[in-house]
């Protein structure tokens, strides 16, 4: 056990303030370059494993045929290579507990495992009222960040689904294995319990062994200024972003309906008026397109989702397109785009947003295989095949 529950009175009445010491900076350069891992999948018709895709030593994907037994495979296992190095830990900002587990779990990965522990540097300020606590944790200079896509092996997740997306968007392309433990407020995407991190370490770490993990795909989102002549040509595309969950164009607070016109590959899908659109991955299908109104679909069918938000017409479904399409979004009143639930981009009337498949891929690491995996994480999240008259109970509190 963490022995969380002795944490508030940690930080909020330390008197140590006078021994409160930063994390010691690591030089990404003298760090080796990360270790490479597999993934096998496992067909229940070939009743044996095999290897489908390869992330090399330096970052790179392996191109691979998928054949016509592929929709019946059923999970996926990731082998590393070699023992990860290196360890990148992220959290749910603010968050004290959540930093108490990180220093836990780093002491432990470096004594037991000799393995590197990192955090980024904006966020190491928070670690400063442990004091000796994260003596094993390392934080690195801003200006190597771009060094990290080459030198993490694992990333560790400490906090809800909202971590992991902000995880994943630190990388544009290649993204290290995700191990997500659960301390939100909300967990598709976080199997795993902080009291077990010994055990699931252990596991994980282990070369012999393969953990199950979720392929999870990413979209990437240009905002382009519209000009036939100069489309898509040097300094036309205003911005580049990636997502794993969804992009959302909306109309901003005023009561005002959004005129949007969409095309796919170049045709004419839709063209109406309403509160804005969602687009999103099968991995956000759970997120803001399902309160739309979209399908749930598995996160490891291909395919892109296209939701409408409240369309003026009732004949504007929600659709399920071919994952290699091309979405392009315009809109005839500047509206506010959302990537991942991070405001603060704007696409313009003369401006598009395009919207496409990418070959970097997330792993999510997970306990179980993709399709146990994702019914069980939907019983538990959305309460499914639960009893009406359990659902009253369990919410009467009990003498």
């Amino acid at each position: 056990m963490l022995g969380l529950k002795r944490l508030p009175s940690l930080l909020k009445f330390s008197t140590f303030a006078s021994q409160r010491r930063f994390l010691k900076t690591v030089s990404l350069t003298c760090m080796p370059r990360n270790v490479g891992f597999k993934i096998q999948e496992v067909s229940p018709s070939l009743g044996k494993d095999k290897t489908v895709a390869e992330d090399g030593a330096h970052g790179d994907f392996s191109s691979s045929l998928f054949s016509m037994h592929k929709r019946e495979e059923l999970s996926r296992k990731l082998f590393w290579e070699e023992k990860p190095r290196t360890v990148l830990f992220t959290k749910k900002p603010r968050d004290a507990k959540s930093a108490l587990a990180a220093s836990r779990m780093s002491k432990w990965l470096t004594r037991e495992h000799g393995i590197k522990c990192l955090v980024k540097p904006e966020m190491a300020g928070e670690f400063d009222e442990l004091g000796h606590e994260c003596d094993d944790l390392y934080t690195y200079s801003p200006e190597e960040a771009s060094l990290i896509p080459t030198t993490v092996d694992l990333v560790v997740t400490l906090g809800g689904d909202g971590t992991i997306l902000h995880s994943a968007g630190l990388f544009t392309e290649r993204v290290p294995p995700l191990l997500p433990f659960a301390m939100g407020t909300l967990g598709f995407l976080t199997p795993f319990s902080v009291k077990d991190f010994k055990e699931t370490f252990s596991n994980c770490l282990d070369i012999s062994k393969g953990m199950h993990a979720t392929k999870r795909r990413r979209l990437e989102c240009l905002i382009i200024e519209k000009d036939e002549e100069r489309e898509l040509q040097r300094g036309s595309v205003l911005d580049r972003f990636l997502i794993m969950n969804d992009v959302v164009v909306r109309r901003f607070t005023r009561p005002i309906v959004l005129p949007i016109h969409t095309t796919v590959d170049g045709l004419d899908l839709v063209q109406y008026g309403g509160d804005g659109l969602v687009i999103a991955t099968p991995t956000g299908s759970t997120a803001y397109s399902m309160s739309c109104g979209g399908s749930l679909v598995h996160p490891c069918i291909e395919g892109i989702l296209f939701t409408p938000i409240c369309p003026s017409s009732a004949l504007n479904r929600p659709s399920i397109m071919r994952d290699d399409s091309v979405f392009c979004v315009e809109v005839k009143r500047t509206a506010s785009v959302i990537s991942d639930g991070v405001e603060g981009r704007v696409l313009k009337p003369g401006q598009k947003l395009q919207v496409t498949s990418v070959e970097f891929p997330v792993y999510t690491i997970h306990r179980r295989d993709d399709i146990t995996a994702w019914v069980s994480d939907i019983n538990d999240c959305l309460r499914w095949n639960e009893d009406l008259n359990e659902r009253r109970s369990g919410d009467i509190p009990t003498a």
